[in-house]
């Protein structure tokens, strides 16, 4: 796996004993747009660690450079605070949050 980051010390995101069959998928999302659907603690949030981390040079470039944005969509502002922390604790990037609570809805 290559890992672009370089800066900081940050949780373990390896899989438990069960979530090797995730390493698959996530070895598959880095060849293809994937579609990651699992149950609940099954190591969707790794995946997309891993995968963030690995994206993380595209990231830091401006958009006018070719730089790329990465989102991570949740169903409920619990889950998003909870991912974003998650994420934050993963990585050496800036994490925004957004959702209802922020007024995001009446943004122009």
């Amino acid at each position: 796996m290559s890992n672009q980051q370089t800066e900081g010390s940050f949780e373990n995101p390896c899989p438990k004993n069960y979530q090797f069959h995730d390493l698959e998928l996530y070895k598959y999302a880095c060849r293809e747009n994937t579609v990651v659907y699992l149950p609940t603690g099954s190591g969707k949030t790794m995946i997309a660690v891993l995968l963030i981390r690995d994206m993380a040079a595209q990231v830091k470039n401006s958009l006018t450079e070719g730089g790329r944005r990465k989102i991570f969509l949740v169903p409920i502002v619990v889950l998003a605070k909870e991912q974003a922390s998650y994420i934050r604790r993963n990585t050496y990037l800036e994490i925004g949050e957004y959702y209802g609570e922020l007024g995001v809805d009446l943004w122009r």
